[in-house]
């Protein structure tokens, strides 16, 4: 089974996030599912998650044994890519309230943001 990342796809920054997962992640190893669509929608309702606020990304590892959200999600995605990507967990020695206060300083502006169009091909 793929691990799920649930994401708000009507945001840019969280859009551009995907795209960078998608690039380096070997194989296919996550799945992507849209907080709006039916399927997030019927697992965040399955995992009691109250995703009103729309400001954080949730990961689901495996049969949904493993919920990580906010900045331990982020900390677990990317090291999950592997190789040197898995020194990310190295930031759990952050306390998770200043992690999670960070993120939410970045989660509640991230619709403001402003990006400029790349030449990606």
């Amino acid at each position: 089974m793929k691990n799920i990342i649930i994401f708000d796809q009507k945001c840019l920054m969280c859009s551009k996030t995907v795209a960078f997962l998608t690039k380096r992640e070997s194989g296919d190893f996550f799945e992507y599912v849209s907080y709006h669509s039916p399927k997030g929608v019927d697992l965040l309702k399955s995992l009691a998650i109250d995703f009103s606020y729309e400001q954080y990304i949730v990961y689901i590892k495996g049969d949904c044994k493993r919920v990580f959200k906010r900045s331990d999600a982020v900390i677990e995605i990317v090291a999950d890519l592997g190789g040197w990507w898995s020194l990310a967990r190295a930031a759990l020695i952050i306390p998770k309230r200043v992690r999670d206060w960070a993120y939410n300083r970045v989660a509640r502006n991230r619709k403001t943001l402003k990006y400029e169009e790349s030449q990606e091909s």
